[in-house]
């Protein structure tokens, strides 16, 4: 498989049409091997199309005087321009992939679409971002152009256009959940038959769905709902399932590796829910409790190509531990860290993580 990011930039000129010829600035390649031709476009009179071997991009001339474009192996960087020497300027980067894999590491990122070819395959368009404003903070002037060219370069981005005969489809319109449908109809299945709780376990689903269609003359498959929540923003939905009407999520599962893999499924006495703190990704609050002295909230993060939860944070309510002083928070899940502090402070910290989401379930009779 090809490491893609081993690969260097390339100075290049794009030539306009009836506009004149824009220089567009690029680091100097690490070594004449690893350097990529980047072939000259065409363009519309008051544009540049710059590419490289996979795609390339339409850009106003009027933006080639305020960014630095670099095109590399798999992808094309933006830079302001005047804030590139002192403040690094990046804006982001549009790249290409094979596979989660091969960037499922990146810190900050997006997908962008696929690039889909005539023979099947497929390439990943991923958008990075970066970690931080790389522009100026001292001057309103720069920062006001840095935000600017960020919001050009999404503009940009979305009208990426493939070589090699590839076909571009946004992110919006690639269909991320056709993974689970081994799923919905177990589950769906399952529902129909009205299993019991010991059936439902060995099938891998919560019990709590007994609760649902043995308390209620109603069909389970109008009262347990689904939805498709991309919860750690890598491009590809999770499937959560629920009553309708209420977020807490039963079960969860996620893409790995192109399989539907599950994340969690509750119980009576350990639910989760989705919580949001107007952050990119959702967090997992998990609240349980072993008796009515002590309970717990887990604050979980669902991570790339896993279906393993990371712990983050956990808040701690142990008046078997200290009836006084019965308040602690964890960074460690089990607890070993775990330090004592006052009610307020506890109510506080907890709240920093947001509020319960939503994923709005939908029936899911409408499936069949």
């Amino acid at each position: 498989m090809m490491n893609f990011r081993k690969a260097a930039a390339l100075s290049m000129a794009i030539m306009l049409g009836a506009a004149g010829a824009v220089s567009v600035s690029a680091a100097n390649p690490e070594s004449a091997a690893e350097a990529v031709s980047t072939a000259e476009a065409p363009a519309e009179e008051g544009f540049v199309v710059i590419t490289n071997q996979y795609f390339g991009v339409t850009v106003p001339v009027s933006l080639c005087d305020l960014m630095d474009i670099v095109s590399t192996n798999n992808g094309i960087k933006f830079y302001q321009k005047s804030a590139r020497e002192t403040c690094g300027g990046f804006i982001g980067e549009i790249m290409v992939f094979e596979n989660l894999k091969e960037y499922k590491d990146i810190p900050h990122y997006e997908r962008g679409g696929e690039i889909r070819y005539p023979d099947g395959s497929k390439l990943d368009v991923v958008l990075e971002y970066p970690s931080d404003v790389q522009a100026d903070i001292s001057s309103e002037e720069s920062m006001q152009e840095y935000s600017d060219l960020v919001t050009e370069f999404g503009k940009i981005a979305s009208g990426l256009t493939p070589l090699k005969e590839g076909t571009f489809v946004p992110q919006s319109e690639v269909d991320t959940s056709a993974v689970y449908q081994g799923v919905i109809t177990k589950i769906v299945n399952d529902l129909r038959e009205r299993k019991d709780k010991d059936a439902l376990i060995a099938d891998g689903f919560s019990d709590i769905y007994t609760y649902i269609y043995n308390l209620e003359d109603k069909d389970p498959l109008n009262e347990i709902g689904y939805a498709f929540v991309d919860v750690n923003h890598d491009g590809y939905a999770e499937l959560l399932i629920g009553s309708v009407g209420d977020p807490t999520i039963y079960d969860m599962f996620t893409n790995v590796d192109g399989e539907a893999k599950q994340v969690l499924t509750s119980g009576e006495r350990n639910t989760y829910v989705l919580s949001d703190n107007g952050g990119v990704d959702k967090l997992i609050r998990n609240d349980g409790s072993d008796s009515a002295f002590r309970s717990f909230t887990n604050f979980l993060a669902l991570p790339s190509d896993s279906n393993e939860l990371g712990f983050q944070t956990g808040f701690i309510y142990d008046a078997e531990k200290d009836k006084d002083q019965p308040f602690f928070i964890t960074y460690d899940k089990d607890a070993a860290d775990a330090e004592g502090v006052d009610e307020k402070e506890f109510t506080e910290r907890m709240n920093d993580f947001g509020t319960v989401f939503d994923p709005g379930f939908r029936p899911l009779s409408e499936l069949l």
